[in-house]
């Protein structure tokens, strides 16, 4: 019997659930960043790292987190659309993600898991056990 599918995973994962609620309320708010979170961003870096993904992919596991597109990245760091298309699919890959909105649900994961008091080192954790 193979584990079931963490929330980031897929919708299907967390119909129902209050995560599902809240993620849902979220996207209604256009405003709703959570990788500005210090902390969720932290869990976040830590990852990509165990992933050993550059810096500068970092950066963009990062701003894709936080809803940025690729002409927003684009334009800040003045490349090309090309290179940060290439760059974020090189971030998708490696965290085995299929699209940046997987990426944006597991910070959403990650913020709710906070603020309903989990420690860090414990989200930390449990992500990892997911990532294997």
């Amino acid at each position: 019997m193979s584990a079931p599918l963490p929330p980031w995973r897929g919708a299907a994962s967390v119909n129902g659930s209050r995560s599902a609620q809240i993620a849902s309320s979220a996207r209604a708010s256009a405003t709703f960043t959570p990788c500005r979170d210090p902390d969720v961003a932290g869990i976040l870096l830590l990852i990509g790292r165990d992933h050993r993904l550059t810096p500068v992919l970092l950066e963009r596991l990062i701003e894709i987190a936080s809803g940025d597109s690729n002409t927003e990245i684009a334009d800040r760091h003045r490349l090309s659309v090309n290179t940060v298309k290439t760059e974020v699919a090189a971030v998708l890959s490696s965290l085995r993600f299929e699209c940046r909105h997987q990426l944006q649900m597991l910070a959403r994961h990650i913020a709710f898991q906070l603020a309903e008091g989990d420690e860090q080192g414990a989200v930390l954790s449990s992500l990892r056990y997911h990532f294997g």
